[in-house]
Order: C-alpha cells, then structure tokens, then sequence
C-alpha cells in the first residue's frame, strides 16, 4: 500500500520549504526537501562594486547570519589583495562570530527544536508551558546580540567591518560591559545543559554520519586551515568548490552539493566529530548531556548546539580580556591600494562552513562572486535523513511518522532563504 507523508510549509525554520515522503508499503519510493524562496541574486549585485562595498552588501544574505557573511567576505577581499589583518582584527571578528554561535544556536535550541521534543506546537505553547526556559533562551540570544552589535556596530547588518580592519572599534567601556555580561552569563549556561540533559530524543533514523568541518586552529574555534571530512579527506580551503560538488535538483530552487557523489552534513555536530568535544565548561556540559561523537543521530546537532554556546560564552570571555590587556586602535582599518586577484575565504557559520569568493580588476572592482551557503550544503544529507528515518519507521502511523521527519528537519537549523543563489549555466 503506498502512503504519502507530506508538509506543505515547515515550521520553525527560517524561509518557506516543505518537505514529502512516499512509501510503498516499507519501501521508500522518493523525498524531496522541497525550498520555494526565490532568487536572492546578491552574487550578481555585487559585480561592479569596489571591494570596500561588498560587506554591507552581502551582509543583507541573511539577517540570523548577517556578521558571519560580513566576516567571511572582508576575509576573502583580503586574500585577493593580500592583506594580513592584526591580531586585535582577528580577535575581534572571532568575539563576534562567537556572539553570532550564541544567538543563533539560542534560537534554534529554545524557540525551534525545544517544542518538538516537549511536543508541543511552538513558542508560544512553551511559553506558557516552560516561561523559565523560553526566558533562558530569550537571554542568551540577547547576549550573543549584544557582543554582534558591539564588535559590528549594529547587532543585524553590522556598519564596521572592511577589508583590513574596522571603521570603529569598541570602546573600553563597551568591552568591560561586555565582560561583566558574558561572566553573569556562566549562570544561564549551567541553567541549559541543566534543561536540555532532562529533554528525551525521539528516536529517528541511525546511521553513521558524513561530517565536513573546518580544521580549528589553536583555539580560534570557528576558523580553520583547512576542510576536514569525517571519513578522512583534507582538502584546502581554496578547493571549496571540490566539497561542495553543487547541483541543480528539479523540486527545489536550492541546489544541493556532494562530495564524491555523496552528501554531507556541517553544523555543530560536524564541527566536533571533525575536532573532538572542547574541554573546560564545554566538555563538562557534553558530559552532562550524554553527548558523544561520533553519533549515528542527526538529533544530536541540537545537544551539540548546547554545548557550543557554552564553548562560545568561554572562548569570548578570554577574547574580552585579552582585548582589554591590548592598546586600542590596533584594528582601525587604513586605506587599501586596489589590485587585481581572486579571494576565496571559509569560516564556520552556526550552521556549516560558509564560502565566500571574490575576483577583482585592476581598480579594486568585483568582476566575479561566489557564495556557498551551509544550509544549500546540508539539503542532500537531510534528504538521506528523511528516507532513512522514514524506512525506519514505516510501521508508525502518518502523524506519528510526520513529526519525526519534522524533527528531522529542523535538526539541520536550515536557513531555507540563504540557500538559493545562482544556478550557472555553461
């Protein structure tokens, strides 16, 4: 007998996507994880622009990430012109895409995946139901705000990063604010692990997982040297477009990407099966969770979330001091002679490794962009989660089994809205 699971909008994810399953009897016959957002056409609007423009521009991909791609992109623009930003540049684009782990992951982990696993509709019924934990995560995406706002000027659409440096650093009195906040935060992070360690997992499709990660250096967390997959290829991060192998798919306006044919996942999970499990708070809250890499369960991804915020609300705390040690000014950005080259940059967004290329002329002009979002990578490997937990479960009924492909889903904190760029042809 052949059944249709099918959600025509997915809920609590950001953009419009829905996904179907059909089953003939145990068998699965197809998934689609369909994307309906259109066109966001920011690699072609950037062409044409200087370099110093990109930024602000390509910061509007997403509003949840918006720092991230800023970052991403003022590193790329480095590399084509060959600047080497200072250690205070450095140090302080890493608070902030530590501020932007710890909002994101307390959305998704709070507002998104939490009412899945209590079973209850969304937000609003966990307010009611859980008013300290939906406060808790209300907290903790405010303080990864505020670090964001304070680094970049603006906690959405920052003003202030440029290629080599910023065009305003914060003040001491912001950074001891900051200290006073992330120290208080310590509280919040025990009160988390502490929810999410009595949170049960509903079982799902297992399997062994595909991760790809950046390399950590040291203990710069959300950059690399290079791109890691789990089961042993190391690729540079210039040969991005070897990884994530894109392709078009008839039923969604996102393209997916395969790496030797096969998908991937990124994320939090991925990023530490790839590194191991920090230690400090961090892997004292991985304990308390019983989280273990490597996992055959994409849930998983959400404890993993857990855990990184308490990593980021760390690794910011000792960015915050050391920047305090520091004189000042070191990272106000000065005037760049134009040159022409090609950039290629990757960092470690809250939900994957985030690609950005850039080719520029002779007067410092983009003639040539490419953005690789994680979630457009993540799309395949979600597809292979969705028939695996649907095989697995076939015997459920169509509610039962709908809700454990939603929460599947959800697992991946997609971005459904970031994921769609430019299909090329030719």
């Amino acid at each position: 007998m052949s059944r249709t699971i099918e959600v025509e909008h997915l809920g609590r994810v950001e953009g419009h996507g829905a996904f179907t399953v059909v089953l003939d009897g145990p068998e699965v016959a197809r998934v689609e994880f369909r994307v309906f957002e259109g066109l966001r056409l920011f690699e072609r609007l950037v062409l044409g622009h200087r370099f110093d423009e990109v930024p602000a521009i390509v910061s509007r991909v997403c509003s949840i990430c918006s720092h991230a791609h800023a970052i991403v992109a003022v590193a790329a623009l480095e590399d084509a012109l060959g600047v080497v930003p200072t250690p205070r540049t450095s140090r302080l684009r890493e608070l902030a895409l530590h501020g932007g782990n710890i909002e994101s992951h307390a959305l998704h982990a709070f507002a998104l995946a939490l009412p899945d696993f209590l079973r209850l509709p969304g937000l609003a019924a966990l307010a009611r139901e859980q008013p300290a934990a939906t406060l808790l995560g209300l907290r903790l995406k405010k303080l990864g705000n505020t670090i964001q706002e304070t680094v970049g000027g603006r906690a959405v659409h920052p003003v202030t990063y440029l290629p080599g440096g910023f065009s305003a650093e914060p003040s001491p009195e912001a950074l001891q604010a900051l200290a006073r906040d992330l120290t208080a935060a310590l509280d919040d992070c025990e009160r988390a692990v502490t929810v999410w360690s009595a949170v049960p997992l509903p079982l799902v499709g297992r399997a062994p997982i595909r991760c790809a990660a950046l390399v950590s250096q040291g203990g710069d967390f959300l950059r690399g040297s290079g791109i890691r997959i789990s089961d042993g290829a190391t690729l540079p991060v210039r040969a991005y477009r070897d990884l994530a192998g894109e392709f078009a798919v008839p039923h969604a306006h996102a393209k997916q990407a395969a790496h030797g044919g096969r998908p991937y996942m990124l994320g939090a999970l991925a990023r530490m099966t790839v590194n191991g499990i920090p230690g400090g708070r961090a892997g004292e809250a991985a304990a308390r969770l019983g989280f273990r890499v490597p996992s055959q369960d994409v849930l998983a991804n959400d404890l993993a979330q857990v855990v990184e915020i308490v990593r980021s609300v760390e690794r910011a705390r000792t960015l915050v001091a050391e920047l305090l040690e520091e004189p000042a000014g070191a990272a106000r950005a000065l005037p760049l002679q134009p040159r022409a080259g090609e950039g290629i940059a990757a960092i470690e967004a809250p939900r994957g490794i985030l690609f950005h290329r850039y080719v520029l002329d002779g007067r410092g002009t983009v003639t040539d962009a490419d953005v690789i979002t994680p979630t457009g990578q993540n799309l395949g490997h979600a597809e292979e989660r969705l028939r695996l937990t649907a095989a697995s479960l076939a015997s459920l009924g169509d509610a039962d089994l709908r809700h454990r492909l939603e929460v599947v889903c959800r697992a991946y904190d997609p971005c459904l809205s970031c994921s769609v760029h430019v299909v090329r042809a030719g």
